[in-house]
């Protein structure tokens, strides 16, 4: 290549280029800021969660405390200011009782998330997924003038689906599916069924209730005079002691006080039974400790659904285990049972409260628990499991039609759990959790679909008019369902919304959503609820379930 090329390359390299005129810079912002506006209407759009209605899944406004005595943390809502009540307050551990001063909460704001708009254009929304709308309730206190059409955004969970009948019954959901005909007229396809959460187990995790969890133990050991105090104009004791209690024949073979273990020194079988009176305040019924600021701050529910989790450690080799709790099964109340013997035979079996029938209602393989072994049992929703390692290793459920259901006794306020070892075992990370329950009738009034159950009162079942959940409409629950105002309870129907995308009968109408309201479906918390914007929360970073 000759000097001659190579100069006049350089001087055009060096020649100044042309600079970007005030025009192009007003183009390119115009794009950019269009591009934004794009993508937040169509794809992805941030939202602050502004109540507690869906806690604990989703934070509104919240106290964040951690427990001067076990160390766990947890939230409570904070619609008001509890330093502004009269009498001294209190936030309860829901581990161990201790009454927490509120000077040492912090007040946080709600989580923010991530909502993806075009998610359910071309598909409807799954049942359990967590769903942002515009409310078609009816709204006429809006500074003395009506509302003209669905103005505000909810989030709840999304618990009815098209075309079925939906009830409420015992804190489970139970639907009827349609058949539509030409004149728009709907027929039952069988009986009703419950509404397993299993098709979402993700969901169904999150919508655990934490009972007791053996790493929270309190310095105080549970007895202390500073666990008297005074609420609401009388003195309380928030006392506590060590749940899980071995038989009175093993208990100098167990060390189960003061420990985040459990211990068994022994060589033949033994049991430890769970005590809900003594592990807490808020298990002897389905209490929401997130509602303790709030009167009432739940209607009494018993608990029956639960999920019971250990971390066997043999130590003299393969050990055999049995994971138990009672429930109402097809044919009554009875003790559910999963045993993994120490030749990895797996049994789920059933022993009637009434008649001490004892039946194997499934069975399977397995290889003997050796070593540290991770097992679950579950009875949720008619359906026990038995998981290993977080993998379901066996499984049975049972349907009733709804009439049966209906006319059943109703379940007692707290079942039995326990654990059965047949050899020395070290039990680490023991959890107990309750499912949530759906509340047919919160605060006296009867929900919508609901099915309500007054306990000492000959079994009598209340019941709300049938609920039809129609072509291209949702029924939406938000999972704090004390506190949750949601399609259970909308007495209205916004008449514009009501004309154009549903029967035109407000009545018939409450409580659906239709489907031109939906807004997205709720992705991930990016911001966590926080009292301070500089020190986020990143631990609570998640995404939606």
């Amino acid at each position: 290549m000759s000097l001659a090329i190579l100069s006049r390359k350089n001087k055009e390299k060096n020649k100044p280029q042309p600079k970007e005129t005030k025009q192009q810079t007003a183009l390119s912002l115009v794009f950019m800021f269009a591009c934004v506006l794009i993508f937040h209407a169509i794809v992805f759009q941030p939202f602050q969660i502004p109540s507690g209605s869906m806690a604990p899944t989703l934070l509104g406004n919240h106290l964040r405390t951690t427990c001067e005595q076990c160390g766990y943390t947890f939230k409570l809502d904070s619609h008001i200011n509890p330093k502004q009540i009269r009498s001294e307050p209190r936030i309860i551990c829901p581990m161990c009782s201790w009454p927490n001063q509120v000077k040492n909460a912090q007040v946080s704001a709600g989580d923010r998330i991530i909502v993806q708009k075009f998610a359910y254009e071309f598909t409807d929304p799954k049942r359990w997924d967590v769903v942002v709308f515009k409310t078609p309730q009816y709204l006429t206190n809006l500074g003395g003038i009506e509302s003209r059409g669905p103005i505000n955004d909810f989030i709840k969970r999304c618990i009815g689906l098209p075309n079925e009948n939906l009830r409420i019954l015992d804190g489970n959901v139970y639907v009827q599916k349609l058949t539509k005909s030409a004149d728009n007229t709907y027929t039952p396809d069988g009986d009703y069924k419950i509404a397993r959460k299993n098709e979402n187990l993700t969901a169904q995790r999150a919508m655990f209730v934490p009972i007791y969890y053996s790493k929270y133990i309190p310095i105080d050991s549970g007895k202390v005079k500073e666990r008297v105090v005074n609420m609401g104009g009388t003195r309380q004791a928030f006392y506590w002691s060590p749940p899980w209690v071995p038989t009175e024949a093993d208990k100098e073979q167990w060390d189960v006080n003061k420990v985040r273990s459990y211990t068994y020194k022994g060589s033949k079988p033994s049991t430890i039974t769970f005590d809900f009176k003594k592990s807490g305040a808020f298990n002897i019924f389905s209490i929401y400790p997130y509602n303790q600021f709030r009167r009432p701050f739940s209607s009494q529910h018993p608990i029956e659904d639960i999920r019971l989790a250990v971390t066997v450690e043999p130590t003299n080799g393969p050990t055999e285990v049995t994971l138990s709790t009672t429930g109402r099964w097809a044919d009554g109340l009875s003790q559910l049972s999963a045993n993994i013997s120490d030749k990895g035979q797996i049994s789920l079996v059933k022993a009637n409260g009434e008649t001490q029938q004892i039946e194997t209602i499934a069975s399977a393989i397995t290889t003997p628990i050796k070593s540290n072994t991770r097992l679950e049992l579950w009875f949720v929703d008619q359906q026990l499991t038995l998981w290993r390692d977080g993998e379901i290793i066996i499984k049975a459920e049972y349907d009733l039609p709804l009439e049966t259901l209906k006319n059943r006794a109703a379940a007692p306020l707290t079942p039995q759990v326990s654990i059965t070892v047949n050899d020395a075992v070290k039990l680490h990370d023991v959890q107990l959790d309750r499912d949530i329950y759906y509340t047919d009738r919160p605060l006296n009034r009867v929900a919508r679909g609901g099915l309500h159950r007054e306990r000492g009162q000959g079994n009598r079942v209340i019941e709300d008019s049938n609920l039809q959940i129609g072509d291209a409409e949702f029924f939406m629950v938000g999972d704090n369902t004390p506190w949750s105002n949601d399609s259970r309870f909308w007495d209205d129907t916004e008449p514009w919304v009501s004309a154009n995308y549903m029967s035109g009968d407000r009545q018939r109408d409450r409580g659906i959503v239709p489907r031109e309201l939906l807004v997205g479906k709720a992705m991930v918390v990016f911001y966590p609820g926080t009292s301070s914007i500089i020190k986020p929360q990143f631990g609570d970073m998640r995404l939606i379930n």
